[in-house]
């Protein structure tokens, strides 16, 4: 099981490491009472995902909601939705699981797969839902995650036919939580077109971040005017543009100091700052330390996206 780790490429997608060589199924842990990995950062992936609090409390966040779950209770995300996380309570921690829609269709057959699978890949029904251990349906979710997480630490051909079965099962029973209201239905252009938009405004900002950026400049990038640009962020993700810009900026030069020879100067033009001293002081406000600092410990304080 990889625990505290979160690699994601230029489009924030998350790479995913699997269980199993050629078995598509990923299991993590995240555990925030480690003081230098404080954040699950905006990312998404192609793969279903059920979340499961072992201890404290996490708010997950998707474009728009904040979702506070406590210890035995969870959350599914469906594929290319983005979200984050982070912790309520300094002792937090969860599991997850994800897995590629591909197992489900590959074996379901054609009728099956379009009833109960084709509607998410087409994003026609909810994006996420919530479930608590304390519920019929949530305890049979919550019992199955916590099998996998057992059977996953078997690297054995048997193990993963057994995850096989146990994601079938387990899928019948989401569905449930998928179906019980038709009315959501309704509102799911909504959101997929929230999504859509976040994902392209974070796109652009990771593309362009080296680079003086304006607001208008964002803006025209996604077709809003610039206060409406910077009232959907802020909705969408509870920070501003300019917050996020400046903490993605601190997270690429950090990469910078632990893994190049460039001077200080050299990278925090490389990331974006117009001079040396307005890069440290933004640094040492973000993490505590000034870059040499940094540079020298060698270890990341602080994770921001």
């Amino acid at each position: 099981m990889i625990t505290n780790y979160l690699s994601i490429n230029s489009d924030r997608e998350e790479n995913l490491i699997r269980i199993f060589p050629d078995f598509p199924v990923s299991v993590y842990r995240t555990d925030f009472s480690d003081p230098s990995y404080q954040l699950v950062s905006w990312h998404w992936h192609e793969d279903f995902q059920f979340c499961l609090v072992e201890r404290g409390e996490v708010c997950f966040q998707t474009p728009g909601s904040r979702f506070p779950i406590s210890s035995g209770c969870g959350i599914f995300f469906n594929r290319r939705l983005v979200h984050s996380a982070l912790p309520l309570t300094t002792d937090s921690s969860y599991y997850c699981i994800n897995f590629s829609p591909a197992l489900l269709t590959a074996a379901s057959g054609a009728a099956l797969s379009d009833a109960m699978v084709l509607p998410l890949l087409n994003e026609e029904t909810l994006s996420f839902f919530q479930f608590d251990a304390l519920t019929p349906d949530g305890s049979l979710l919550a019992d199955s995650i916590c099998r996998i997480l057992q059977l996953s630490e078997n690297h054995t051909p048997e193990s993963s036919f057994q995850v096989y079965g146990i994601l079938f099962s387990l899928w019948i029973i989401a569905w449930r939580f998928l179906r019980q209201d038709e009315s959501t239905f309704n509102k799911r252009g909504d959101t997929s077109a929230a999504n859509s938009r976040l994902k392209e405004i974070f796109h652009y900002l990771q593309a362009h971040y080296s680079q003086k950026i304006t607001l208008r400049e964002i803006s025209d990038a996604v077709c809003l005017c610039p206060e409406e640009c910077e009232r959907f962020f802020k909705r969408m993700t509870g920070i501003t543009i300019f917050q996020y810009l400046l903490e993605y900026r601190i997270k690429k030069s950090q990469e910078l100091l632990n893994n190049s020879r460039l001077s200080i100067a050299e990278i925090a033009q490389s990331s974006g700052f117009t001079t040396q001293s307005y890069y440290s002081s933004c640094f040492k406000r973000l993490t505590g330390c000034t870059p040499g600092a940094y540079r020298k410990r060698k270890i990341s304080l602080i994770t921001f996206l």
